[in-house]
C-alpha cells in the first residue's frame, strides 16, 4: 500500500499583533482511500519568540558540531607552535 502525505507548515501574525500563529497539517492518503488531515494550531507570544530565538542562539552550535571542533582544539598546541617563532608577538617587537 502506497501513502501519500502532504505537510504544510504555516506562520501568520495574531489578529492582536501580539505574536504568531503556528499551524500544521498533515494530509495522509492511503492510495484508494479517503485521506486523513490532522491540524495543530499554536499561538505563540513575541516573549515566547524571544525565548525560542535564544534557545535556538545557545543550541545551534551543538546541532553543528561546532562544539567538538571546539573542543579539539588543544591550546597548549598552538601556543608552542607561536612560540617557536622568536619574531611572532607584540613582546619581541618591543625587544628590537
Amino acid at each position: 500500500m502506497r501513502l501519500l502525505s502532504r505537510k504544510v507548515l504555516k506562520v501568520e501574525p495574531l489578529l492582536d499583533a501580539t505574536g504568531h500563529l503556528f499551524s500544521l497539517s498533515v494530509l495522509k492518503k492511503p492510495a484508494n482511500m479517503e485521506g486523513i488531515q490532522e491540524s495543530i494550531f499554536l499561538p505563540v507570544t513575541r516573549a515566547d519568540l524571544e525565548v525560542l530565538r535564544s534557545l535556538f542562539n545557545c543550541i545551534m552550535p551543538y546541532l553543528l558540531g561546532w562544539n567538538a571542533f571546539g573542543n579539539s582544539i588543544k591550546p597548549e598546541v598552538y601556543s608552542q607552535v607561536n612560540s617557536t617563532n622568536p619574531r611572532y608577538g607584540a613582546d619581541n617587537e618591543w625587544n628590537r
